[in-house]
């Protein structure tokens, strides 16, 4: 994963930890794990993997399996295919 990625995901958890601080006024030194279960309070990392499989789950006809790439029978041929993509020209950046 990127560096600049990276950051940016810790300072939104950091700041999803703050906001639930404040709004149950607790300390800044208080975990916020119990804090998030009592409150039934989502995780934003969390959040983004449910919207990922509501998103495959209503798109998962247009999305390509591996049974379409090959010609012959594998044993994940159910399985979406993914692309995957080089990411080193961004780690120059």
């Amino acid at each position: 994963m990127h560096r600049t990625m990276k950051v940016k995901n810790i300072v939104t958890l950091k700041l999803q930890k703050t906001v639930t601080q404040i709004m149950c006024v607790v300390g800044t030194g208080i975990s916020c794990r119990q804090l998030l279960k009592d409150y039934k309070i989502l995780t934003v990392t969390f959040l983004f993997v449910i919207e990922v499989v509501c998103f495959i789950k209503k798109h998962k006809f247009s999305l390509e399996q591996n049974v379409h790439v090959h010609d012959y029978n594998t044993k994940k041929n159910m399985d979406l295919n993914v692309l995957l993509c080089n990411m080193n020209p961004l780690k120059k950046m």
